[in-house]
């Protein structure tokens, strides 16, 4: 009896150790979302503004309104399949149409890590970037330093902007190193600027959204280690 109760303690403290190693905090993270969908179920293409594919793929929180006067942020949908990540934001209208272009900028932390990557000058941004999409180019990060805005191009994407406001992307895989997940924060170059979340500009500890695409093993699921639809944290 004494033996069968140190093994059940042993086991406890190690599924305790698992889990703090597996499912470290993420104090900025504001929500982490997952929305596999069929190969094809989403198209892109230029001039194609049939948004019905995306129904029933749930939306980020919701940024408040009145932050740049040219381009601002307000929503963002995210999905994946096989091959590609899709994303579908939505700005608030705007008196003058801006085209999709430099000052659209969509920063991606593929290895979850903001001790790499691009972190904004004097470290201002809440992640590190180790990929840039600037309207419908990518870019990797080439900075000698993390807040020097130094990029490699590396090709252009996929993408929708009719309407204006009503943009969709898509982004293969492949061509960010296929991460299992990325931290992601969204800037419109205007001035003034708008960042999406708002908190994103408050360095280490500030806002950003994750989207992952591997889930953790199943195996750990079922010890409660990596049970999730979407995880949401009272934005500030």
């Amino acid at each position: 009896m004494e033996g069968n109760t140190m093994r059940k303690t042993l086991g406890f403290a190690l599924a305790g150790a698992i889990m703090t190693a597996a499912a470290p905090v993420n104090a900025g993270m504001l929500e982490n979302q997952s929305n596999p969908v069929a190969n094809g179920a989403i198209t892109v293409a230029p001039g194609n503004n049939d948004r019905s594919d995306w129904n029933g793929i749930p939306f980020y929180q919701a940024d408040p309104t009145g932050d740049a006067a040219a381009i601002d942020y307000e929503q963002v949908q995210i999905a994946h399949d096989d091959d590609n990540v899709y994303l579908h934001f939505l700005l608030a209208p705007q008196a003058s149409p801006q085209f999709f272009g430099f000052m659209h900028n969509l920063f991606l932390d593929t290895d979850l890590d903001r001790s790499t990557g691009y972190f904004g000058g004097g470290g201002f941004l809440s992640t590190g970037a180790d990929f840039l999409i600037q309207g419908s180019s990518y870019f990797s990060f080439a900075g000698g330093t993390q807040d020097a805005f130094a990029w490699n191009f590396l090709g252009g994407l996929a993408f929708d902007d009719f309407p204006t406001t009503d943009i969709e992307l898509k982004i293969p895989r492949a061509v960010i190193g296929n991460p299992n997940a990325f931290d992601l924060i969204q800037n419109a170059a205007t001035n003034p600027e708008d960042y999406y979340p708002n908190g994103a500009t408050a360095g280490a500890g500030g806002d950003f959204f994750r989207y992952t695409i591997v889930p953790e093993p199943a195996s750990l699921a079922l010890m409660g280690l990596g049970v999730f639809a979407i995880t949401r944290r009272k934005q500030r």
